[in-house]
């Protein structure tokens, strides 16, 4: 039997559950090392001439690393320790907030990557993600894609081994428990075992934003390309 991913302290979750990359032809997104061969065709496009680029931005990886981190801190040596007050949970308290910042970071570089593939100018993007709010984020991606969010995650289940209807559930829970905590103060509001399904569903959350970009944005790179006159 495997490691559980509460168990891994000796290799980086950032090169084991983020480590995606995309293709410069189509956009087209993996975790299959061999698309850095750029000799190697790539299976979404079957073009030889491409490059791999790292498709998440640093901050998706230090947020990933950040939570496995604190979670395998010992209570001493935790610079939250003093702030919230003794307890062998306290500065797993910190998971909380790096799992729900994972998760608005991955929804913001989709949205930033729609805009770009879209022609959107910068300065427009910038205004359309001044406000952070979920509801707000939600109705972008209505607009920008024709189609609610909710229902991608449904319709992405329904082809995935993973429940994405659950995930985002959780993370949703775990944010709405996060902005409770922010609020009151009350650390109790928050159970360990929540603690330790933000470290289980990483993953999960990290796959499911790959597959929604998969489906807006490289089937449409592959499209415009489809569409360029033969010469």
């Amino acid at each position: 039997m495997g490691l559980s991913i509460l168990e891994i302290d000796n290799q980086r979750f950032s090169t084991l559950f983020a480590s995606y990359f995309s293709c410069s032809k189509c956009g087209y997104v993996t975790d299959d090392l061999e698309i850095l061969n750029a000799k190697s065709p790539c299976k979404h496009c079957g073009s030889t001439n491409h490059r791999a680029y790292f498709h998440f931005r640093m901050g998706v990886l230090i947020m990933v690393d950040l939570m496995q981190e604190y979670y395998h801190l010992q209570p001493s040596e935790s610079p939250l320790l003093k702030a919230l007050g003794k307890g062998h949970v306290n500065h797993l308290l910190a998971i909380i907030i790096y799992y729900c910042s994972l998760g608005e970071l991955l929804f913001e570089d989709f949205l930033v990557k729609y805009m770009i593939k879209a022609s959107i100018p910068s300065s427009i993007q910038g205004e359309l993600l001044k406000d952070i709010s979920m509801d707000k984020r939600l109705g972008l991606f209505h607009a920008l894609t024709g189609k609610r969010f909710k229902t991608v995650v449904k319709q992405l289940s329904q082809r995935s081994k993973v429940d994405y209807n659950r995930v985002v559930s959780f993370y949703l829970q775990v944010r709405n428990e996060r902005n409770t905590f922010l609020h009151t103060g009350n650390k109790f509001l928050i159970k360990k075992d929540m603690i330790d399904n933000c470290l289980i569903d990483t993953p999960s959350l990290i796959q499911l934003f790959v597959d929604i970009h998969n489906l807006f944005i490289a089937k449409r790179l592959l499209e415009i390309e489809n569409e360029k006159p033969k010469s």
